[in-house]
């Protein structure tokens, strides 16, 4: 029989060897019963005055030293004596004394095990050592509900985005904010449907958002760079080399460069969709350690059964469950929801970096998540084993920087050459091939169950392709020369998920 309490008087009667009865509404507590922590009896008898500041121990056989000393609690003369470190993650086990009694606060006191030690609080240590983070700022956070932009909260995040650069980090920014400017010089208090006009607010907000950054980071002796990305721009792969090398020479020569969508060019088939994905994209192309989403909430909540929402402090991996407790579709001023921060930080996650979604409308936020305090919701960087297979940096341009322009349908031996020996895809597994693609575009490959089992840059275009399908390469050759290509898809440039 256990029973269970917290503080303890240090008081005990001078014949420590004679047994006093504690009573409980089931009777006296047996010799040699042991309390723990957790639901407590109601006991009557024997209750002292609380003493202040008394140390929370355990009653129970505690570890012994080669002496048979019990290490937990050196002397028997006190139960209060146990841990003398104050490891509040170990409680200390202290030999029972019958003679122990119950104070009277510690029926008041809210009871229940101390927590063990999270995982976020030793992953979080490994903040402190990221050198290039990627910081994306929403719109919500830059504008006030109004549509204004908020100044003073603009101006609290410049200050910790300059305190990173000061302790020698590379920064760089993905903002958005420039359609939200926009709206707002041109008096529109709705974000219009039809891309024109979103593309008109972008026009007139991005020079004015781009000139509040520059005055504020001027105060801070910091220099900033503007650049404006589409999807097409790193779908290309010239232009996305281009990009890289501009980027990583602005953070060589000290300057923060503040990346942000072309949205007067972008159209549908070629938009981020939000800039929660170019934040990712551009952690992923710049190899950051850290990738920060800020918005307005203070990271992941979860919803149990009952209905109630708590902050999830760290998620190991993002999964389709996992989605199912997202609410929201962005606002008037964004695009970008619960559900897209999460899909870009396992993006993010995947590659190598470590994510962190966190409430950018607090003071000091990017401090508090670089001094790893438990704030937001951390999302770990993959293991270097599991990182998709250590990608280089062309497959993960093959990777996360396309869209898939066609399919193509595999048997079964053409399955297991790709899964299992990492071979090409010749021509002799392809079954069907659908799409219009060129020599170069991304495709998306099938098993005969319709699995998406990898993806790649095709060799031919979808008319050749379906024409040599079930060919082999021999006979392909004698077609079309000694110099086609003997694969569809090149291993070197073909990616299987993880």
């Amino acid at each position: 029989m256990k029973f269970s309490g917290t503080c303890f008087s240090n008081k005990l009667p001078d014949d420590a060897s004679a047994p006093i009865s504690v009573q409980t509404k089931s009777g006296p507590m047996p010799r040699g019963a042991h309390l723990r922590f957790g639901a407590i009896p109601k006991l009557e008898g024997l209750l002292v005055r609380p003493r202040r500041n008394l140390r929370v121990a355990r009653l129970g056989k505690g570890d012994s030293d080669k002496n048979g000393q019990d290490r937990a609690c050196p002397s028997r003369k006190s139960p209060l004596d146990a841990n003398p470190d104050g490891n509040l993650h170990r409680i200390a086990d202290v030999p029972c004394r019958e003679t122990v009694a119950f104070q009277r606060f510690a029926i008041r006191r809210p009871f229940g095990r101390l927590p063990p030690v999270m995982p976020h609080l030793s992953a979080r240590k490994k903040l402190a050592a990221s050198r290039r983070v990627v910081v994306k700022i929403g719109s919500r956070v830059l504008v006030q509900r109004d549509g204004r932009p908020d100044a003073r909260r603009m101006a609290a995040l410049v200050d910790g985005l300059a305190a990173l650069r000061r302790e020698g980090r590379e920064v760089v920014v993905v903002s958005s904010g420039a359609i939200a400017c926009g709206l707002q010089a041109l008096g529109m208090k709705k974000k219009p449907a039809d891309l024109p006009s979103l593309q008109m607010a972008a026009a007139v907000g991005q020079s004015r958002l781009m000139a509040a950054y520059d005055k504020l980071f001027a105060r801070k002796k910091c220099r900033i760079g503007q650049v404006l990305l589409t999807h097409d721009d790193l779908e290309h792969r010239r232009r996305h080399l281009n990009a890289r090398n501009t980027l990583l020479k602005l953070l060589e020569c000290g300057v923060i460069p503040v990346i942000n969508e072309n949205d007067v060019v972008s159209v549908d088939e070629i938009k981020f969709g939000d800039n929660d994905a170019l934040g990712s994209r551009s952690a992923m192309l710049l190899e950051a350690d850290l990738l920060v989403l800020l918005t307005t909430v203070d990271g992941f909540h979860a919803t149990d059964a009952k209905g109630r929402s708590r902050r999830v402090p760290f998620l190991a991996d993002v999964t389709a469950d996992t989605l199912t407790h997202t609410k929201g579709k962005g606002s008037v001023f964004s695009t970008g929801g619960m559900a897209s921060k999460l899909t870009a930080a396992a993006e993010a996650a995947r590659m190598g970096s470590m994510v962190v979604i966190a409430n950018g409308r607090k003071d000091g936020i990017l401090q508090k998540i670089v001094a790893g305090d438990n704030v937001g919701t951390l999302i770990p960087a993959a293991g270097s084993e599991d990182a998709n297979g250590g990608l280089n940096h062309r497959r993960r341009w093959v990777a996360f920087f396309h869209h898939p322009h066609g399919r193509i349908v595999v048997d079964d031996g053409a399955r297991d050459a790709l899964l299992k020996r990492g071979k090409s895809l010749l021509p002799v597994g392809v079954r069907d091939v659908s799409g219009d693609f060129a020599p170069g575009d991304l495709v998306e490959v099938l098993d005969l169950a319709g699995q998406r089992i990898a993806q790649g840059l095709s060799e031919y275009s979808s008319a050749e392709a379906r024409l040599l399908k079930g060919l082999k390469t021999e006979k392909i050759r004698e077609l079309l020369g000694a110099e086609a290509p003997g694969e569809v898809i090149h291993r070197d440039n073909l990616v299987v998920p993880t």
